[in-house]
């Protein structure tokens, strides 16, 4: 969390905090929470609002903040935008889209079904809280995908393409 809510904490910039400068971030998020629909804001709101609830029931701060040598300030709606922003980066493989470019690597040189089959979820391993698991995927027939024949190779186009469209969707605000 780079920016006044963060130095608002008390927390330092260390250096894997300064690789993640964001330019600005409390004006973005504040831009951001101001444009969502009235029902994302709202689901923004309880969890505030549960949030501040369980701070305010805490007989002492938490640990981490006697260590900081600062208090809990109370929680806003847009610092979860805030924690959502710096979280990205360590579920994205550091925002280099290698996941979604490795894909559309694969779809310029593989059967759609083949592709979908590589990157179907595994039912053995899942564990969803409030919906069925996924169903197993179905192996390709010889006619979509066949061994014996070359793989064309992968276009450079359906990859930049696809980090195109990340572009268009990361700066479109939604």
């Amino acid at each position: 969390m780079e920016g006044s809510r963060a130095r608002r904490d008390g927390v330092r910039r260390t250096p894997e905090l300064k690789a993640r400068v964001c330019i600005a971030c409390d004006a973005v998020v504040d831009v951001a929470y101001a444009q969502m629909p009235p029902t994302q804001k709202l689901q923004l709101d309880r969890y505030r609002d549960g949030v501040n609830a369980g701070l305010a029931d805490l007989r002492a701060r938490p640990w981490e903040y006697f260590l900081l040598g600062s208090k809990p300030q109370p929680w806003q709606s847009q610092d979860s935008l805030l924690l959502i922003a710096t979280m990205y980066p360590d579920l994205n493989s550091d925002s280099r889209n290698k996941r979604e470019l490795h894909i559309a690597q694969m779809r310029s040189a593989l059967p759609g079904p083949l592709v979908d089959f590589l990157l179907s979820p595994d039912p053995d391993w899942e564990a969803p809280l409030g919906s069925e698991l996924s169903h197993m995927p179905v192996l390709p027939a010889t006619d979509v995908f066949d061994l014996r024949r070359p793989v064309a190779a992968a276009s450079s186009a359906g990859v930049a393409d696809a980090a195109a469209a990340h572009v268009r969707w990361a700066t479109a605000g939604q």
